[in-house]
């Protein structure tokens, strides 16, 4: 299936239609395709289509088509510099600077492009050359980058790496995979970046890995009906004031404050402002605190130089968290009084923070809050860590009316980024309401 776009071009006259495909979850997928014919002088009489493609836009698929054209008026004209299009029994150009680079070559610069642009975190930078090193080049890294098919790709991604098996401590295989598909889907989501930029660079004809399908990932939030019960029932853990520690502090900062994990956990007390006034408290967010181990190239658990979105965030103090907020601050004055009291140099500030100056692995976050919802009595099936700040961006706009605005500065999320469409979990009754209003007009 298929509908004209209408959309055409002003230098080349392209024409865009909207097409239909199937996955192989017998789901449709909707992809722009922008379509040019080529003039048949230039062509040998023979009729030439030149089509680009894009899963996320109209405008996406007319650039990538006008990229591809201007490469067919460059070799028309023989001032073509991109490599030069072979199949798999064809000889690699001798000079050809693009055609002879291996998948794991151009994997490198990228790479080191992304890197140098300063477009990732530190630890994102890390975890994403580990994937590459360990799950891309040992299988395609050695395919000429012009040679890659999109058998390969989906071979690679929907066969062997999900057939990659845990190893025992004697090196046998066990019955326990090593990659989960939200992993999977992670690799492949910057692979696909990495080969869309060649192939938007003329370096390759087509993208292997369009139309690659892959399992779909269980998101953090779950379902809007499971957001909205884990909403109403975190309201009821807060509410009661005998319900104070340092696990309900670290679930208030990700509700209230709209937290990310590793930004609550990084949170030091210097961060804090006003907790016992005059003004009111507010909390500066800059800094994550995150863990790479030294096997893949990290420092351990370190802080990051900025947030995830690196951007610094000061925002105001929730009542309730300020509450938890200084009884923690309590507890803590009360265990530096112990001899038992050695934190890690550096970390002497973190909030987060036990009794003898340790702090919890963040690689138990997860189970910890897990455990805390068992102890308070949250039982919403499908709940994750990952939820909670998905329940925080519901109450904020659904019950205490807040705008996306004020939910782009509260949670630091990213300025173009569409709240309603994902983040915001909304109240489907809100809605029905809001939209009655209009009713009797």
């Amino acid at each position: 299936m298929s509908r004209p776009g209408g959309r055409r071009a002003s230098r080349y006259n392209i024409t865009t239609y909207q097409r239909k495909t199937t996955n192989k979850a017998g789901q449709e997928v909707l992809y722009w395709e922008g379509s040019w014919d080529a003039p048949r002088e230039l062509t040998d009489g023979k009729r030439r289509q030149i089509t680009g493609t894009s899963r996320n836009s109209e405008v996406e698929a007319v650039m990538r088509t006008e990229e591809k054209i201007e490469a067919f008026f460059a070799r028309v004209n023989g001032d073509f510099t991109g490599p030069v299009k072979r199949t798999r029994k064809a000889a690699a150009p001798v000079n050809s600077l693009r055609t002879d680079h291996s998948v794991q070559e151009f994997l490198d610069e990228w790479y080191q492009a992304q890197v140098d642009s300063d477009r990732w975190a530190p630890n994102s930078a890390i975890r994403i050359q580990q994937a590459f090193r360990d799950h891309i080049y040992p299988y395609l890294g050695s395919t000429p980058l012009t040679e890659l098919t999109k058998k390969d790709v989906r071979i690679h991604f929907t066969k062997t790496l999900p057939g990659l098996m845990k190893k025992d401590k004697d090196g046998k295989a066990t019955s326990v995979r090593l990659l989960g598909d939200n992993r999977i889907n992670y690799i492949f989501t910057n692979f696909r970046a990495a080969i869309r930029a060649a192939d938007a660079k003329a370096w390759i004809e087509g993208d292997p890995t369009f139309q690659v399908h892959m399992p779909t990932p269980s998101g953090p939030s779950g379902a809007d009906e499971m957001i909205v019960d884990l909403m109403n029932k975190l309201l009821v853990v807060f509410r009661d004031r005998t319900i104070d520690d340092a696990d309900t502090l670290r679930a208030a900062l990700s509700f209230f404050q709209g937290m990310r994990r590793g930004e609550a956990r990084g949170l030091c007390w210097g961060d804090i402002t006003n907790l016992d006034g005059p003004g009111k408290p507010m909390i500066k967010v800059q800094r994550q605190l995150g863990y790479v181990s030294a096997k893949q190239g990290g420092e351990g658990t370190a802080f990051t130089d900025s947030t995830k979105t690196k951007r610094d965030r000061t925002i105001p103090v929730q009542k309730r968290v300020v509450e938890l907020l200084r009884s923690q601050r309590e507890r803590i004055d009360e265990w530096k009084r112990s001899p038992d009291w050695s934190p890690r140099p550096g970390f002497e500030d973190l909030v987060d923070i036990g009794p003898a100056g340790n702090f919890p692995k963040l690689n138990d976050d997860n189970e910890r809050i897990y455990k805390w919802f068992e102890r308070v009595g949250i039982d919403v099936p499908g709940a994750k860590p990952g939820s909670l700040r998905h329940a925080s961006a519901t109450w904020w706009a659904t019950v205490v009316g807040q705008d996306e605005q004020f939910l782009k500065d509260v949670l630091g999320w990213s300025q173009h980024s569409d709240l309603n469409h994902y983040y915001t979990r909304v109240n489907q009754d809100l809605l029905a309401d809001q939209m009655s209003r209009g009713d009797d007009f």
